[in-house]
């Protein structure tokens, strides 16, 4: 009986950070990938400043809103989307490409 208890006390805060946080995941996987061009490309400044803006603001504006503000877990939920959104647009200057011109790019059939 109390493993039922225990169940039904994480599936509320569960499915309000997936409800949040799980429309955002995409920018997460960006900012991944954008972190494997950068590893690939040798440019692990952009990756790593990227990830720092991410903790810093899940953790470091996560921790305020629950310590000081009382933020619930609705708040910490789009503290880590918002999160998200930063790696994503930090991560996004790792693959601008460095010039317009394309013609150096070859396309080969399969």
């Amino acid at each position: 009986m109390t493993e039922m208890i225990g169940l039904v006390a994480v599936i509320a805060p569960g499915a309000t950070y997936l409800g949040i946080v799980g429309l955002v995941y995409g920018l997460f996987g960006f900012g991944f990938v954008a972190s494997f061009v950068g590893q690939g490309a040798g440019t692990m400044l952009w990756p790593t400043v990227a990830v720092t803006a991410r903790l810093i603001v899940a953790a470091g504006f996560g921790w305020i809103a629950v310590r000081f503000l009382d933020g619930g877990m609705g708040a910490l939920s789009l503290i880590v989307a918002l999160s998200f959104a930063a790696y994503a647009a930090v991560a996004a200057l790792v693959v601008q490409p460095a010039s317009p011109d394309v013609s150096n790019i070859y396309f080969r059939a399969i």
